[in-house]
């Protein structure tokens, strides 16, 4: 599977309930919703590499492995450690038409589960998934961009710098972590030049579709998530720097 950066937005209606949501972060009252009953969100693998990697199995030994490997890269590329897991959006005890509840198909949350070594929480809608691999990109391209700027939220949530960034329409948060996949996407080009991410150029544009016309959208539209990823994307494989370079570059892109 390759790896690459950006991430599912919620639909319209829920974004509304900024108490809960802001884009594809969520409130502490809602991630305490989603766990509280854990049939449909758990972890598995207790052991996941070394450094208490976890995802629940998509069923197929060979995506895992290669999931595995994907998140493994988007963690060290950020120094961050959340918990991974798939969730049911679908659920009545997730979805049952409120607003509060827990029905974005990708989020982020600074809270914390029961997980040891892990900071944070990165969950991906079992539907999503599904959809992405089959209709969009048998490669994982997608899905990896997906969950690499699900990480970049958690990076900005232990860096100190979320609450700066959680403002603006489109949210600054949203638009740095769509640079930082960009970056990302531009280390593995690096590692890998046969790679191709035209995959991810097509999520963005999918993407960013849903927030087209929308002067409160959260998440930026085509133009903007795509200038983000692509200026991300040179600092790592045009201007080769590092990791410390692309924060200070990533906060400057969205004027901070």
């Amino acid at each position: 599977m390759a790896t690459c950066a950006v991430c599912a937005t919620g639909h319209s209606h829920v974004l509304a309930a900024q108490s809960s949501f802001d884009g594809c972060l969520i409130s502490p009252e809602v991630f305490n919703t989603a766990f509280e009953q854990k049939a449909n969100f758990s972890p598995v693998s207790d052991g996941l590499f070394e450094r208490s990697r976890h995802f629940r199995s998509t069923g197929n030994r060979a995506v895992d492995q290669d999931l595995e490997k994907g998140l493994a890269l988007i963690s060290d590329n950020f120094s961050v450690r959340p918990a991974f897991g798939f969730y049911d959006p679908n659920d009545p005890k997730y979805n049952d038409g409120d607003s509060e509840k827990i029905i974005m198909n990708a989020w982020a949350s600074e809270e914390n589960t029961e997980i040891p070594g892990t900071t944070g929480t990165v969950a991906f809608g079992w539907d999503l998934f599904q959809d992405e691999f089959q209709k969009h990109d048998a490669t994982g391209v997608s899905i990896m961009a997906i969950a690499a700027h699900e990480f970049a939220h958690i990076w900005q949530g232990t860096s100190g710098n979320l609450k700066r960034l959680r403002v603006g329409n489109p949210r600054k948060s949203e638009i740095n972590a769509d640079f930082l996949a960009g970056f990302f996407l531009g280390t593995r080009k690096l590692a890998r030049k046969s790679l191709s991410f035209k995959a991810a150029g097509d999520l963005f544009d999918r993407l960013g579709a849903r927030s087209e016309g929308k002067p409160w959208r959260t998440h930026g539209n085509r133009i903007e998530r795509l200038n983000a990823a692509e200026a991300g994307f040179r600092v790592a494989y045009v201007d080769r720097r590092d990791f410390r370079y692309a924060i200070a570059a990533g906060l400057d892109y969205v004027g901070l």
